[in-house]
């Protein structure tokens, strides 16, 4: 909102901003950027409604044994008529905890997924309740508002082991 001079230094992979007594330096994105048009199902068979809170706070509860491991292990998601399941196994121990959700329509589902992205956008979420949406184990998870369109967020999934 405030006025003033800002200048723009751009270079080969970094661009830089000076204004005030202040200098930003940020590297420039290289090659493509994901077209994440083609991930995005405009019929998705699995549809829930949740606590943006509940869902959170669960997956915050997994955190602790998948923080400062190597080699991330995916959080597994089982997702039933009234509840989801979390799973998650590393070299430090296992968590099982489950919160409720309300499965609007579609078949039971697992699918895996990274815990950091599911706690960003839960954590990114400012409404109560959202609508989380599947299609299958290897496509991406959609969530969106109860109303409007004030956020859309996709998460693609890991495929699990068998």
């Amino acid at each position: 909102g405030e006025t003033g001079e800002i200048e723009i230094y751009p270079a080969d992979r970094f661009v830089s901003f000076e204004f005030d007594n202040c200098r930003l330096t940020s590297r420039r994105l290289e090659g493509e950027y994901i077209n994440y048009q083609k991930f995005i199902q405009t019929q998705n068979p699995v549809k829930c409604k949740g606590s943006v809170r509940q869902l959170k706070d669960t997956f915050e509860r997994v955190s602790p044994i998948i923080s400062g491991q190597k080699v991330k292990s995916p959080v597994k998601i089982n997702i039933s008529d009234d509840n989801i399941v979390i799973d998650c196994e590393t070299l430090v121990g296992k968590v099982h905890d489950e919160t409720a959700i309300e499965k609007l329509y579609g078949e039971n589902l697992e699918i895996g997924f990274t815990n950091q992205f599911l706690l960003d956008v839960f954590g990114s979420c400012d409404t109560e309740e959202v609508f989380v949406e599947f299609s299958t184990p290897l496509s991406p998870m959609v969530v969106t508002p109860l109303e409007g369109d004030k956020f859309f967020y996709i998460i693609l999934p890991i495929r699990l082991k068998k």
